[in-house]
Order: C-alpha cells, then sequence, then structure tokens
C-alpha cells in the first residue's frame, strides 16, 4: 500500500468514525430532550391532577375559623401600625411630651399643636373644623366623618394634607414668635 492510499483510507476512516460519533450524539441529545419533556410534562400533569384533588377537598372548620382570624390580625397590625405613623407628632425639640396643647384653625383646618418651651409640632392630619372630628382615612382620602352622611364636605387627598400642613405650620409659627415678642 502506498502511503497516498493510506492517506485516504485513514481520512475515509475518520470520516466514518466522526459521522458514527455525531450521529449516536445527536441520537442521545435528541432522545434526551424528548424524554425530559415528556417527564416534565407527566410530571406537570401529575401535579395539577393532585392540586385539583386536594383543592377539592372539604377544609376543616377549625382550620377555616384560624385562618380567618389570622388573616383579621395581619389587617388590624398592618392598619394599627399606618395610622400610628400618621397620628404621632413630629416634634422639633428633644423635650419631654408636650406641655400644652392648643387648637389652631388655618385656612379651615383645625390643626391640633403641642406648644414645648423652645417649640412645637403640630400633628399630621387636622381636625374638621365644622364638626371638631378627626379625619378618617377612606378610599385614599382623609375625610370628616360626617362627609359620609353627607352633613360635611371636607375630603383632601394626602397631597393636599401635606401642602396645607406646611402652609398650617408657616402660619402657627408665625403666631408662636408674635407671641414670644409680647
Amino acid at each position: 500500500m502506498t502511503p497516498k492510499k493510506m492517506l485516504q483510507i485513514l481520512k475515509a476512516w475518520i470520516l466514518k468514525t466522526a459521522w458514527y460519533i455525531y450521529d449516536h450524539i445527536l441520537g442521545i441529545i435528541l432522545g434526551t430532550i424528548i424524554s425530559a419533556i415528556g417527564l416534565i410534562a407527566a410530571f406537570a400533569k401529575n401535579l395539577l391532577f393532585f392540586l385539583i384533588e386536594w383543592l377539592q377537598l372539604p377544609t376543616p372548620l377549625w382550620l377555616a375559623i384560624t385562618l380567618t382570624c389570622l388573616s383579621c390580625l395581619l389587617v388590624y397590625r398592618i392598619q394599627n401600625r399606618n395610622l400610628s405613623c400618621l397620628h404621632s407628632p413630629i416634634q422639633k425639640s428633644n423635650e419631654k411630651p408636650s406641655e400644652t396643647i392648643e387648637y389652631f384653625t388655618v385656612a379651615g383646618d383645625k390643626w391640633k399643636t403641642h406648644i414645648y418651651s423652645n417649640g412645637f409640632s403640630i400633628e399630621k392630619i387636622p381636625l374638621c373644623d365644622e364638626h371638631d372630628l378627626s379625619l378618617i382615612f377612606v378610599n385614599r382620602h382623609w375625610t370628616c366623618p360626617a362627609f359620609v352622611t353627607g352633613d360635611c364636605k371636607t375630603n383632601l387627598t394626602p397631597d393636599q394634607i401635606s401642602a396645607r400642613r406646611n402652609f398650617a405650620e408657616s402660619i402657627i409659627d408665625r403666631d408662636m414668635r408674635k407671641r414670644s415678642k409680647v
């Protein structure tokens, strides 16, 4: 055999071996992919049937009562935390709690003001000037409780409350400075 013939045989053998390996690897990869898809589909089908059966089981009464109480407790805690943050006064000094409390009416809103020896703070939420009631948070608005019955027109958004609070704080600060001069 000549070297040229041997080289051709070697090339043919390498090509045949590469094709054989490629064919088998491709078959293995495709078989694995098809098997994996089948397994995933079977698992999803069985999981779906299990969930449907489990959801159709009757709920024990004790579990329903417990879950209802826990969800009510969670809602209460969330609401209590939000409202306590809104109603706590912002202190401008490191003094003890307020020495005196005064109410100032500014632009139709009544503001509860804590007066300290060296400053003051006002509540975050005003009172209804007409009914002297704290505003309540309903449907993303701060309203007078009498608004629900139609006896009051006080209905403010949180942005309006913030703007009015800043305005009231400025007016009350001016009044407090006038008092201190006298």
